[in-house]
């Protein structure tokens, strides 16, 4: 099926086709009248699976053509299409997102007609530094609508490990009382040794110190 590339979007205009994509492989969004439309990540998969065709404004064009012009228009696109591959490829219905996650990801063997998405997901680079306030804002939030974070990380090699990402509390129980015996210890430069086997194994098991 044939698209046409408009800024950051690619058209379907053919009602079957759209209908097809739409409905099939849960693709783009519908346009009024008929048709659908695709942003530059599901249609750069789609023409490197040979299921579509892009033309630009001198013609049909072919993947890299297309990769690279995507790759000009959006930021971090390269690192996102490699996420966004992979998980199409282990069989997720997968969407593109604007706000403060990159993508959604529905439960596999889902659709986006008769299920909510499952997970959020960042894509990022393992080169890519990332502020912790950023993060705990990231995952507070998919936390608040009940959703689960990934990051996608991609590494020099472009393959992509996934990790999943939440909030956890280090709560414990507090140490029981000590006994009476209280271990003598030496300073000897930077390191206190406990010569004494019974205090050494005092503090062993109060708190596995030593």
């Amino acid at each position: 099926m044939v698209g046409l590339l408009k800024d950051d979007m690619v058209i379907v205009k053919e009602q079957k086709e759209g209908s097809q994509l739409y409905n099939k492989g849960n693709y783009g969004y519908p346009r009024s009248g008929g048709g659908v439309d695709l942003d530059l990540v599901e249609a750069t998969y789609l023409v490197e699976c040979k299921r579509l065709e892009v033309k630009g404004p001198e013609g049909p064009m072919t993947f890299s053509e297309l990769f690279r012009h995507s790759a000009g228009v959006l930021d971090g696109f390269d690192i996102k299409y490699l996420v966004y591959r992979d998980l199409r490829q282990r069989g997720f219905v997968v969407k593109m997102e604007t706000g403060n996650y990159d993508m959604s990801v529905f439960p596999r063997g889902k659709t986006m007609s008769n299920s909510r998405p499952e997970y959020y997901v960042r894509a990022v680079s393992e080169r890519n530094a990332i502020e912790i306030s950023g993060f705990i804002k990231e995952a507070m939030q998919a936390d608040d609508k009940r959703k689960r974070l990934l990051y996608g990380v991609v590494d020099e090699e472009s393959d992509v490990t996934y990790y999943m990402m939440s909030m956890k509390d280090p709560v414990g129980k507090v140490f029981p009382e000590g006994g009476h015996l209280k271990a003598e210890g030496w300073l000897i430069r930077d390191r206190v040794f406990v010569f004494d086997q019974e205090g050494a194994e005092t503090l062993r098991q109060y708190g596995f110190y030593g």
